[in-house]
């Protein structure tokens, strides 16, 4: 069960944010939890901080798993990296390479923890939320106190809505290991029942537990800037954008809440100008959908146009990667009158 557990939970963290991202409107009356779930996205977030780290670790996997024995450790670790690559690049083509890779390790050995951690990760993140708690319980079976494995717990439980189980499972993580991981799991339950002044103070908790720079840092300010914005405190907002995008530069979230807050403040063009190369790096759903919402609050319907007609193409990458339609998917429709009948049918599935 030999573990690299920075490694493990940098990626842990990462991936579960990529769980429920949102395909709502800027607008700030309209909640982020779903954005944020089960703690939905450090854009560049790696084993050390960095794209180029991550790509270099993939590369140095590669290179010990084609030159050395096929172990189970690398196959599992190398499965989480293209977990994490598949997330920043929003290319869903890596969840089955990394599936594939689980698969082969927990072959070789039944007990792998970062395999089983990876495949309950990869079943949130394709919205197969039921397995991904199975593949959390089986790795706590072989690692009672691993606080990775009872993050894939929350992560699932919230998501299928079973919120007492997930508090108390959440708990245990609080108690075991009290850190970003577990504290923003917290902040993100308590604002969902509706206690922001306590997900703020558990998100400050998060910020206390990490470094003072780099991702984790940008990421838990961008949090917390999301929390004071939802609840119309724009210049506390505008606070901890500010400070994550000096901690983290290469960090686009902060970036995401600076297009917003502009945008809250009537400054449509400077959301805009954001929010564009934003999209031009990171493809996803949720920014590509943002970026139309602006540009249609502009007036630019032509331009809207071109950003939600990409949102439907990278609904069917993501189909083909194995992840299935989510809430926020069928709301976006909803909300912009798209594909009438796939919305019913998305949301009677969902329901």
């Amino acid at each position: 069960m030999k573990r690299a557990l920075s490694f493990v939970a940098a990626i842990a963290i990462a991936v579960a944010m990529f769980v429920a991202g949102s395909l709502g409107p800027f607008s700030p009356d309209r909640t982020e939890a779903s954005r944020r779930a089960a703690p939905a996205a450090l854009d560049s977030l790696s084993p050390a901080g960095g794209a180029r780290t991550l790509d270099a670790t993939i590369a140095a996997l590669q290179a010990r798993l084609t030159d050395g024995p096929k172990d189970p450790v690398s196959l599992g670790q190398l499965g989480l990296a293209y977990l994490q690559k598949g997330r920043i690049t929003s290319d869903p083509s890596y969840f089955p390479k990394a599936s594939t890779l689980f698969e082969r390790s927990l072959q070789a050995d039944a007990q792998n923890l970062d395999s089983m951690v990876g495949s309950g990760l990869l079943a949130n993140a394709q919205h197969r939320f039921l397995q991904g708690f199975r593949w959390g319980q089986r790795a706590s079976r072989v690692a009672p106190y691993d606080s990775d494995a009872l993050g894939v717990q929350v992560d699932s439980l919230i998501e299928l809505g079973r919120y007492a189980n997930a508090a108390t499972t959440l708990q245990r993580m609080v108690d075991q290991k009290p850190d970003l991981a577990s504290y923003s799991r917290a902040a993100y339950l308590r604002e969902l029942n509706g206690d922001v002044a306590g997900a703020i103070a558990a998100m400050s908790l998060a910020l206390d537990a990490t470094t003072q720079t780099g991702d984790d840092a940008g990421w838990v300010r961008v949090q917390l800037g999301d929390l004071y914005f939802g609840s119309g405190r724009l210049d506390r907002a505008a606070h901890f954008y500010g400070t994550a995008n000096r901690v983290a530069p290469d960090l686009s979230l902060a970036d995401i809440g600076m297009a917003r807050l502009a945008a809250a403040r009537g400054d449509l063009d400077g959301a805009i100008a954001i929010m564009a190369p934003v999209v031009e790096r990171y493809p996803t759903p949720q920014n590509v959908s943002f970026l139309g919402d602006l540009h249609a609050a502009a007036g630019d319907t032509d331009a809207a146009r071109r950003q939600y007609e990409l949102v439907d193409v990278q609904r069917r990458l993501f189909a083909a990667g194995g992840v299935r339609p989510d809430v926020e998917l069928t709301i976006f429709y909803a909300d912009h009158q798209e594909r009438p009948e796939a919305t019913v049918r998305l949301a009677r599935e969902q329901y």
